[in-house]
């Protein structure tokens, strides 16, 4: 439905481009990952952690919600697909039930939890997952703009010379994950080799 073809400029608000993005799950022939599957699989659910104390995490009990904003996202998603069948009159099978996407789970208790001591639940290691960004402290500051992100045309900067490939939405939505970087590295190489 051309999803990961989305141009910036196609964005009703350019800033949505600066939004975190769906996730794109290859695990178990590529089924859903849903924060109900992991609490069902046993993984304890917190909220947003405001502070850490030593070994206490003092977090934002907002567990349901963000349960909720992700099922809702999903929910916007599956309309879209099923808006694109409808518009192109495609014969498509009824979907099939998702069982990775159970109902709610019962939180245990989660979604009120404020204070989370890891001593005392038990919790030796922390694998902390919070994404990454660039660092462009070696660039000049005239090549970046306001956000500290480098200014380019679809991956073609103001100096001569200096390509990016690799950005989330350098040209596209797909640019920034492994299905959209052969073609944004393909046509930097084609601006190089032809000189622009």
């Amino acid at each position: 439905m051309g999803f990961f073809d989305v141009m910036v400029g196609d964005l009703p608000d350019p800033s949505a481009q600066y939004a975190a993005q769906p996730q794109v799950s290859g695990t178990e022939g590529g089924h859903t990952i849903s924060l109900q599957s992991l609490a069902r699989d046993g993984a304890s659910l917190l909220g947003r952690v405001e502070r850490i104390e030593g070994v206490v995490w003092h977090l934002r009990p907002n567990v349901d919600e963000c349960v909720r904003f992700a099922d809702d996202k999903c929910a916007e998603f599956k309309a879209a697909i099923d808006t694109y069948i409808d518009a192109n009159d495609i014969v498509a099978p009824e979907p099939e039930p998702d069982p990775y996407e159970p109902p709610m789970p019962d939180l245990r208790g989660s979604d009120e939890l404020e204070r989370f001591d890891l001593e005392a639940a038990g919790v030796s290691s922390v694998i902390w997952c919070v994404g990454f960004a660039g660092n462009f402290s070696w660039i000049r500051d005239d090549v970046l703009g306001e956000r500290g992100l480098p200014i380019h045309d679809a991956g073609v900067s103001r100096v001569d010379g200096l390509y990016f490939v690799g950005f989330p939405w350098l040209s596209k939505r797909k640019s920034g994950i492994l299905l959209g970087v052969s073609e944004d590295a393909g046509r930097i190489v084609d601006k190089i080799t032809a000189g622009v």
